[in-house]
């Protein structure tokens, strides 16, 4: 089976935080460290060990 899109709501001290996954254009997370730092935040982490 092949994964096409996920979606997560990650919530913390910080606020909630929404991790998207697709086969087009791999993962996303609306957090400012993954957009200011453009790697693999620690929602997306957490994500990927949810599907493992």
């Amino acid at each position: 089976m092949r994964l096409v899109f996920a979606q997560f709501k990650a919530s913390g001290s910080t606020g909630s935080n929404t991790v998207n996954y697709d086969d087009v254009d791999g993962w996303w997370c609306s957090c400012e460290d993954f957009h200011y730092r453009k790697h693999e935040c620690k929602h997306i982490l957490e994500a990927k060990k949810i599907l493992r």
